[in-house]
């Protein structure tokens, strides 16, 4: 095993964890945002391919469009219109707590626009890259990225935990204090 970085030590004392948890933590997250990618942009898609559907039937604006869906279309068009923005908003239920955790990432004192680029390219992006590509275009070596990886995949579980978990998000924002005030002085 290897030396934590300062950084993950941070996080580590941050959220109150062991090593054992952090990899159980780490291989959890990873399990979850290796489906990201897919369900990210085939909602996007669905959602633009709705709006073309939509606009398509008049050739004129959106809410025109809905005007004659709502009040004039066939029921079965009608039904499956609404079962295509049901689906379209479950699926968006599901992504933007994700979308929040990441913006959270972002946002951290340390390193956060930097872990923030490293989860975007490996699980959001719509460009499937390698590993080494995504540490050449980070302009980071090959062992940096891969602790970074680590560390933003941590901290990415803690921020997601935090906002589907209410009594998570106290707890954070308590932890966060103590740390702050600790490094402040």
């Amino acid at each position: 095993m290897g030396r934590k970085s300062v950084a993950m030590q941070n996080i580590m004392t941050m959220y109150g964890i062991t090593e054992n948890e952090k990899n159980e933590i780490i291989n959890r997250t990873k399990t979850v945002l290796k489906i990201v990618r897919g369900v990210y942009w085939a909602t996007k898609n669905k959602a633009e391919n709705l709006k073309s559907e939509a606009a398509g039937k008049l050739a004129i604006d959106l809410d025109a469009c809905l005007l004659y869906l709502s009040d004039f279309a066939p029921i079965k068009e009608q039904q499956d219109f609404e079962a295509n923005v049901l689906d379209l908003f479950q699926n968006k239920w599901m992504i933007q707590p994700l979308e929040q955790a990441l913006q959270n990432v972002k946002g951290y004192p340390e390193l956060g626009e930097r872990y923030f680029n490293i989860l975007h390219k490996s699980y959001f992006d719509a460009e499937n890259l390698r590993q080494d590509e995504i540490s050449a275009k980070l302009n980071m070596d090959d062992s940096h990225y891969y602790a970074r990886k680590k560390e933003a995949i941590l901290l990415f579980a803690f921020c997601f935990a935090s906002i589907v978990t209410p009594e998570l998000k106290s707890q954070k924002a308590r932890s966060q204090r103590k740390y702050k005030a600790r490094h402040a002085q």
